[in-house]
């Protein structure tokens, strides 16, 4: 059994023990739900590292950064986890079983690569932030999606037991423009980064497209945060302009990854 199926059951124990606990005010799943997310995320950050790092370069293929993604994104979720297990339940619920989705999909598609790149300070500097900013901004995501749907669930009057879990309505929009304030200061500096060293091979290189792409998501994130301030937006149009930016932001880099390197085979 891989590295990423083991990360997998765990983060899934973890989800369902972090459910059972809200559900029937069990002592020992609250315990034990942030301590078998722990393990998962220790095997998901190695085999992350395994499969990113490889001979004398790194890996910047798809999958590779899509673990790096996913890894820093479990990092925050276990934080919040462990430091209020009962406010993060919806979002533990709902992100452990998707990155242990993900797991599970790369455990299975990822090959390696023939062609490890060289990471300059420039470059280095550049994924760095880029991976931070995608994880915090991911995290929002999946924040706004839970909104949307709680929001739709109670004007339709669909009490469940997924919907007792949540904190109150206004706690969680609180969680969601936290993570999109970070996000949005990561985010501006990944693309100051991109095209401080990237700026020459823009519209030359197709590779470096992202770049422009990702610029396209920052613009829509401070839009947002604009009308946030001057015009107090928030409920379902800041949801909907949240997850729309994320959406962008994806294309921006795995979008235009495919493309470009379609184009170039």
């Amino acid at each position: 059994m891989t590295l990423a199926a083991i990360a997998a059951i765990f983060y899934v124990i973890a989800a369902l023990l972090a459910f059972r606990n809200r559900e029937i005010d069990d002592g020992m799943a609250l315990r034990i739900a942030p301590a078998s997310a722990v393990i998962g995320c220790v095997c998901h950050i190695v085999y992350a590292i395994q499969i990113f790092w490889i001979g004398n370069g790194v890996d910047l293929a798809i999958v590779p950064l899509a673990m790096l993604v996913t890894v820093s994104a479990a990092l925050i979720t276990v934080a919040e986890h462990l430091y209020k297990p009962t406010r993060a339940t919806p979002i533990v619920v709902v992100a452990y079983p998707l990155i242990a989705f993900l797991l599970l999909v790369a455990g299975v598609f990822h090959r390696g690569s023939l062609h490890p790149s060289e990471l300059s300070p420039g470059l280095t500097l550049h994924v760095i932030v880029s991976v931070a900013s995608y994880s915090i901004l991911a995290y929002a995501a999946c924040q706004a999606a839970l909104l949307i749907w709680l929001d739709t669930a109670i004007r339709k009057h669909k009490f469940n037991a997924f919907l007792r879990i949540f904190p109150p309505l206004e706690s969680a929009e609180g969680t969601l423009f936290n993570a999109l304030w970070t996000g949005l200061a990561l985010l501006t500096v990944a693309n100051a980064t991109g095209f401080l060293f990237f700026w020459g091979e823009l519209f030359t290189h197709p590779s470096h497209l992202h770049v422009v792409v990702t610029f396209a998501a920052w613009l829509i994130y401070a839009l947002l945060m604009l009308g946030h301030v001057l015009r107090g937006w928030r409920g379902k149009l800041t949801t909907k302009l949240s997850l729309s930016a994320f959406a962008v932001l994806l294309f921006g880099y795995f979008g235009t990854k495919l493309i470009t390197d379609g184009l170039l085979t």
